[in-house]
């Protein structure tokens, strides 16, 4: 991972449990981000 800065055991699980406990809405967040990502690139295609 050159560029990034080396990250700490607790900034992981930081992260993890961050996740974990939001997972619902990082998940729809994804699938929209999906969905405008196909939409986008259909127009761009067509």
């Amino acid at each position: 991972m050159t560029g990034y800065p080396p990250l700490t055991l607790a900034q992981v699980y930081d992260a993890l449990s961050y996740y974990h406990e939001h997972k619902a809405e990082i998940e729809s967040e994804i699938a929209a981000d999906e969905e405008a990502l196909a939409w986008v690139t259909k127009r761009s295609a067509g």
